[in-house]
C-alpha cells in the first residue's frame, strides 16, 4: 500500500545447542560466529537441561564488536508430555 512503512525483517533461529548439550557440537564462540556468518539477527540457545551455554553465548555477544545479534537464553527440558523449549 502506498504510504505504509514496512516493518524491518529479522532472521532468527530459536532452537540452537552448544557443546554444553550432549547433542551439541559447537562451542559458544563458534555458534555465535556461525550465526553472524548466516546473517541471523536473533538466536535462542536452548541446550538440554542447562542455560550455561546460552549465558556464555550472550556474554560473548555483548563483548564482541561484530554485527549485533540478540541472544535469548533458554533450555530444552524433558517432561512427561515430551520435550519443552
Amino acid at each position: 500500500m502506498p504510504g505504509m512503512r514496512r516493518s524491518p525483517s529479522w532472521r532468527a533461529d530459536f532452537h540452537l545447542h552448544t557443546d554444553f548439550s550432549a547433542d551439541g557440537l559447537m562451542p559458544p564462540a563458534q555458534l555465535l560466529a556461525t550465526a553472524r556468518a548466516r546473517s541471523l539477527d536473533c538466536i535462542a540457545v536452548t541446550d538440554h537441561h542447562t542455560i550455561a551455554g546460552g549465558l556464555a553465548v550472550a556474554r560473548l555477544a555483548k563483548k564482541n564488536r561484530g554485527r549485533a545479534i540478540t541472544v535469548i537464553v533458554g533450555a530444552e527440558v524433558y517432561s512427561s508430555a515430551g520435550e519443552i523449549i
